[in-house]
């Protein structure tokens, strides 16, 4: 018989998080939170295996349901939430299935929560969220290395001769150890 992970805090005997069922792929099916105190179920689509439903349970009553949909591509369409405050959220994508909006939807007024376009290679050319717009600009001739950022952050990246940034907008900073990685990072 194989036992199903648990994780505990500080007080052992108290597990705060236990894996009860798993489905064959692998993927959660059932968990207890705060010992028994709560329990959620993880519903998935038998066809696609996404994740389709979540249902937090405890106290006797229902206190969180999530529902889920996915495009034929697998990226999420849309999330809805039930119970005191209904809300939900819908995805767009771009022809390379690349995150391009997101808007949340509570009690009939739409909210937009991420705008953004990227560059032929990938990167982003700017990102609006709900802290304000960002514009990414990239080395002349190396459209992976970020230069500089602007409006609600501004600034310019510096970067080692290995290419790892060591600075950048905000008070960033970065080292790194002999074997490349990062031993501390930091931003004011």
């Amino acid at each position: 018989m194989t036992t199903l992970p648990t994780r505990v805090g500080a007080d052992p005997t108290h597990p705060y998080w236990t894996l009860t069922s798993a489905n064959a792929a692998g993927a959660v099916t059932d968990a207890k939170r705060n010992g028994d105190a709560v329990t959620v179920l993880h519903l998935h689509d038998r066809a696609t295996g996404a994740l389709s439903e979540v249902q937090a349970t405890g106290f006797s009553n229902t206190i969180a349901e999530e529902s889920y949909t996915y495009d034929v591509w697998g990226n999420r369409k849309t999330r809805g939430s039930g119970l005191a405050t209904t809300q939900s959220e819908s995805y767009g994508y771009n022809g390379n299935n690349r995150l391009t909006h997101a808007v949340m939807t509570r009690s009939g007024t739409n909210y937009t929560t991420l705008d953004a376009d990227y560059h032929p290679a990938g990167n982003f050319t700017y990102k609006t969220t709900v802290a304000g717009r960002v514009d990414y600009s990239y080395a002349a001739g190396n459209a992976d290395r970020l230069a500089s950022v602007s409006s609600a952050i501004t600034g310019s990246f510096l970067y080692d001769a290995a290419g790892r940034i060591t600075s950048g907008p905000d008070g960033l900073s970065a080292s790194y150890n002999a074997r490349g990685l990062a031993v501390s990072a930091s931003v004011l």
